[in-house]
């Protein structure tokens, strides 16, 4: 199977992505952003990391999905993995 490609408007939305992540975890629980990875046609997944205490290593994983020519996109499922 091939490997998806990064669709660029959905790995841009670094800001979007943060936002959700803060919305559920607090301004203090989301630290740097660590990277974003390609999980299907037009679907990423942004990371950031996590900064609650007691969770070294963790980090927030939000993933974002763009619906077919829409320049939009929009957030599909976060959480602290």
């Amino acid at each position: 199977m091939a490997k998806p490609k990064l669709d660029a408007v959905t790995a841009g939305a670094v800001d979007l992505a943060r936002a959700a992540a803060v919305e559920t975890g607090g301004e203090d629980a989301v630290g740097e952003h660590q990277g974003v990875v390609a999980e299907g046609d037009r679907v990423v997944t942004h990371t950031f990391q996590c900064l609650l205490t007691g969770y070294a290593d963790w980090h927030w994983a939000v993933t974002l999905v763009r619906a077919s020519r829409a320049a939009q996109r929009q957030p599909k499922d976060m959480e602290p993995a």
